[in-house]
């Protein structure tokens, strides 16, 4: 699943960090062997993108699972701590608006923090009673983002040419 996040304001200082863990350690569908580059051959690597929006530039960094050397040329995480196999300590480079995250090689649960998240999602319940009857509703709403299908769209408001 991929992960957006959007932080708080635009961060000004490049002195924020965010604790990046992934892959728990007790989901064999998460954590495999580290048999190989390739989907399903090793523990999810992790892509972040984060997005400067003052100037509209991005900056891609690619991190291989702990103990999953691979010749990808990724970067090397740290071990995680309690459920999770990788860790990352993150920084967030200034004027940075929003950074998403997305697993490569296999499916992993992400788990974020750090000082300079804002709302990541709302949650909303609501429960009436009248009568004899009573009834509950909870809806939770994450932050719009284009479906990752996008990815790999091209659009122009004019002529591509190759």
């Amino acid at each position: 699943m991929v992960q957006l996040l959007k932080l708080r304001g635009y961060i000004l200082v490049d002195t924020n960090d965010l604790i990046i863990e992934w892959t728990k350690k007790s989901d064999k569908n998460e954590n495999r062997d580290c048999s190989g580059e390739g989907s399903l051959n090793a523990p999810a690597a992790i892509e972040i993108l984060a997005v400067k929006g003052a100037i509209n530039t991005a900056k891609f960094d690619y991190y291989n699972a702990y103990g999953c050397s691979l010749s990808n040329n990724f970067l090397s995480s740290e071990s995680g701590s309690g459920n999770y196999l990788s860790r990352v300590s993150y920084n967030v480079e200034a004027q940075t608006s929003s950074i998403r995250i997305r697993p490569i090689y296999a499916d992993a649960t992400i788990e974020v923090s750090g000082n300079t998240l804002g709302t990541q999602l709302y949650l909303i319940q609501s429960r009436a009673e009248g009568g004899d009857a009573s009834k509950e509703i909870e809806v939770k709403r994450g932050l719009e983002a284009p479906p990752s299908v996008f990815d790999f769209a091209l659009f122009s408001g004019g002529t591509i040419v190759k």
